[in-house]
């Protein structure tokens, strides 16, 4: 999950800068960015809400096969681990 781990260091630079407090940080997502979302918000403490919208489907179109989804969706996964 390489891009949830850049978003949770977007996190950090956005907290660094102290221009913004983190205290309701909150993140929305569509498609795969529902799928980026869901995963920073289970991963990341500091993000207090999620609203995901257009993601949710079933484990293995998710994470084993494209579907025609857009390859930003495709999570790579150990051979054999979710079947």
């Amino acid at each position: 999950m390489p891009k949830t781990w850049d978003l949770m260091r977007l996190i950090d630079y956005v907290a660094a800068r102290g221009a913004w407090s983190l205290r309701e940080l909150g993140c929305v997502g569509f498609s795969g960015g529902g799928m980026q979302t869901l995963y920073l918000a289970a991963l990341d403490e500091r993000v207090r809400w999620a609203l995901i919208s257009g993601y949710l489907y079933g484990v293995r179109d998710a994470l084993l096969t494209l579907n025609n989804n857009c390859s930003c969706n495709y999570q790579h996964s150990p051979r054999g681990y979710f079947l």
